[in-house]
């Protein structure tokens, strides 16, 4: 990317006698000549004259100052010596990066009004220092290989020709060191515990060529002896060393040594764990590890609260016990509430639910642990005001970092309903009052990927597959469910990438289970699928892509206005209405989407992205409840009628999201637009409601298509912290 072909214009050279103490930098901007090899902003890491950043200068930084994720406006002098040792540093950099010949030089334009300055430096790199010849030499010079046993010669010769390294690309310091540390992580992972690896190069600077020659001592090969353990202190030394990958007499693998590390540290109750090799042993067949860890309490609470627009005040609190009754099993007992105060709209989703998990990390083998957690939970939302108790649990089977298994059961019993009957929850248009749903199921579910970065990925996958069955035990809705998740991560240069996504699900109900059914809906609307949202189609707002019906939240039946101009007061005082989720047996979504850097700081990045999603097969079921309540409403049958008619298809959308990049993840914000809305997407649900006139009042058949549409309902906004994708 070329970052300034020629110098900006912005003010008249004025001499630099006139800089003083008081001088400060506006701008540092660089000028390539022929070729570049790096990013503006890796240079700027290497220089000390520095400029104030986007939001750092003008209007800006006093606007925008007092927001958390922009910098201070800070101070930035100019100093000319400073600027002189820049184009030593630059020089330097280059020449450990395999440019020895590159030249650097500077201008400087000077605003005596302002009394800033802009800087560019100009750089030609040259040509770079490329490989001639690498050569991997044993003790006396002889070839590497001949150290090793004969079953690693082969494996030696395959490490050997795929190296980073070859003939013809350019060497610089960083790349030898790589080269020279992924020599010793092969060696020491096939037992040669005490190798040894160094890097000599001869250099022809007129040739600009190199021959590199590393020179590799294997030593002896060993197997693992004895393991100490240091610094535990509430549990038995076999406690940790049962979380070891090895033991005493199998062949030593430096990489068993890290994964032991993340093993002890997933026992939640060290704060420092180091496993390594034993100093001042002898360099022999043996070999001694040392593993120190260091605990910390063993008991602590943590809280925290925030603040959902559906849900209004939200919070959690979680006391635990890190070494329960020994062993390092842990337990813990947690709320988490919704309380619906302060929440947008007149029906508040409201959810509590509270747990115990007693969790055992060694379960016959070290990959496997346990959980048992029984719970509790009320829920009072726009489809069911309902009260579960259940007890779940499960075997977790975790082979590495984005490598598990997780195999759980659960019995769970909720009670539905109430005794009053109206249409804001539509379990109560079943005849009767609440009734109990019992369920058991067991479920299956896998992760397996490979990241760069867990925090800000640009390359790798994860794939995660689940597999579901309920029924097994109660007579209750039967049925079986399989899902499927996936991204992927592909570099495009050196700062941009390319994410896509995919997503499928699918409910098969067995036996006389049908979604169509009252009864079976609400029993099964925590295994429906829904498509839209933050995380999802963008286009649409979470779970209102595909089929919907109008959510009654307000019916004030001491009101009742019968004719004329009364109307229109009657649906806005009597009615507050949003779109409901029907939910669907099947689903399926994609995304792609590029993440660019931009030029206002290292932390900010931009994205443009396009969504596609499908929901099919609608459960009926929450139609029918309304339909039971048609007697009352002489037009709510056409109203459901023309909701269930609404075409189901493939819906796209597309849009763009500026991120910042903070220590716990990117703060988000995106703008998405529906490309092929449905008819409802862009029709206000109120003005559908009245429209229905599902009383009957004006005695007129309803018109939906005279219904006007916005533009503003084909947007949609996201604001999210987290992953960038």
């Amino acid at each position: 990317m070329l970052a300034f072909a020629t110098t900006p214009q912005l003010w008249a050279q004025e001499p630099l006698y006139l800089v003083n103490d008081q001088t400060t930098v506006r701008r540092v901007d660089f000028r390539f000549v022929d070729t570049q090899t790096f990013r503006p902003s890796r240079l700027k890491a290497q220089i000390a004259t520095t400029a104030p950043g986007f939001f750092q200068s003008g209007w800006r930084a006093g606007v925008l100052s007092a927001l958390p994720i922009i910098p201070e406006p800070g101070v930035f002098p100019f100093s000319p010596v400073e600027l002189q040792k820049d184009v030593i540093r630059l020089e330097r950099f280059y020449d450990r990066n395999g440019f020895l010949g590159a030249l650097v030089d500077y201008e400087v334009e000077l605003d005596t009004s302002r009394n800033d300055v802009n800087v560019l430096l100009s750089i030609e790199e040259g040509e770079p220092l490329r490989i001639d010849s690498l050569w991997f030499a044993g003790p006396g010079g002889q070839s590497a290989v001949e150290q090793f046993d004969n079953d690693l010669k082969d494996d030696w010769i395959v490490f050997r020709d795929k190296i980073v390294l070859q003939s013809g690309e350019r060497l610089d310091e960083y790349r030898l060191l790589a080269l020279q540390d992924q020599t010793l992580d092969w060696l020491r992972d096939r037992g040669y515990a005490f190798a040894d690896a160094s890097a000599e190069t001869r250099v022809d600077t007129t040739a600009l060529q190199a021959d590199v020659r590393i020179k590799l001592n294997a030593g002896p090969r060993g197997n693992f002896a004895d393991i100490a353990v240091e610094g535990a202190e509430s549990v038995q030394p076999i406690i940790v060393q049962r979380e070891l990958p090895f033991q005493a007499g199998d062949l030593f693998r430096e990489s068993e040594l890290t994964e032991g590390q993340r093993q002890i540290f997933g026992l939640n109750l060290f704060q420092l764990a180091a496993v390594n090799v034993a100093q001042d042993q002898p360099r022999d067949s043996t070999v001694d590890v040392i593993v120190r860890v260091r605990e910390g309490p063993a008991r602590y609470i943590n809280a925290l609260t925030g603040y959902y627009s559906d849900g209004g005040l939200t919070g959690s609190a979680q006391w635990t016990h890190r070494n329960f009754f020994g062993g390092a099993r842990s337990f813990t007992a947690s709320l988490r509430g919704q309380t619906g105060i302060g929440a947008v709209g007149t029906y508040p989703f409201i959810d509590y639910e509270a747990r115990l998990s007693l969790r055992q990390p060694y379960l016959f083998d070290r990959r496997f642990s346990g959980t048992i957690e029984p719970f509790a939970r009320y829920r009072d939302d726009v489809v069911e005001e309902a009260t579960q108790y259940g007890l779940t649990g499960s075997v977790l089977y975790e082979r590495g970092p984005l490598q598990t298994a997780s195999l759980s059961a659960t019995l769970s019993t909720r009670s539905v309903g109430s005794d009053s009957t109206n249409l804001v929850d539509p379990s109560t248009l079943l005849p009767g009052d609440a009734f109990r749903i019992s369920r058991s199921k067991l479920r299956l579910s896998t992760i397996f990927g490979v990241l760069d970065n867990p925090l800000n990925p640009r390359s790798g996958f994860v794939i995660r597959p689940s597999l579901t069955a309920a029924g097994l035990l109660f007579n209750e809705a039967t049925f079986a469910s399989a899902g499927l998740a996936a991204s992927g991560y592909l570099p495009l240069g050196e700062s941009m990438s390319l994410a896509v996504r995919g997503s499928a699900g699918a409910l098969f109900p067995l036996g006389s289970t049908d979604t169509a059914n009252e009864e079976d809906y609400l029993s099964l609307r925590d295994e429906l699928f829904f498509a839209g949202g933050t995380t999802d189609v963008r286009g649409w707002t979470g779970n209102l892509l595909g089929p919907k019906f109008l959510d009654f939240t307000r019916i004030d039946t001491s009101v009742v206005y019968t004719t004329g101009d009364d109307v229109a007061m009657y649906y806005n005082d009597r009615y507050g209405v949003r779109y409901r989720p029907i939910g669907a047996e099947s689903k399926a979504t994609a995304s792609i989407q590029l993440n660019v850097p931009l030029p206002i700081g290292e932390n900010w990045g931009a994205s443009l992205f396009m969504d596609a999603g499908r929901v099919w097969r609608p459960a009926q079921g929450l139609y029918d409840l309304y339909e039971n309540a048609s007697p009352d409403f002489p037009n709510l049958q056409l109203l459901i009628d023309r909701f269930r008619a609404d075409q189901v298809t493939i819906r796209y959308g597309a849009g763009a999201g500026i991120q910042y990049l903070t220590p716990v993840g990117f703060v988000t914000f995106a703008v998405a637009g529906k490309l092929n809305p449905s008819f409802f997407d862009l029709r206000d649900p109120r003005a559908v409601l009245r429209a229905a006139d599902i009383e009957g009042l004006t005695g007129a058949a309803p018109d939906f298509d005279a219904i006007s549409t916005s533009w503003v309902r084909r947007l949609q906004f996201h604001l999210s912290i987290g992953q960038r994708f």
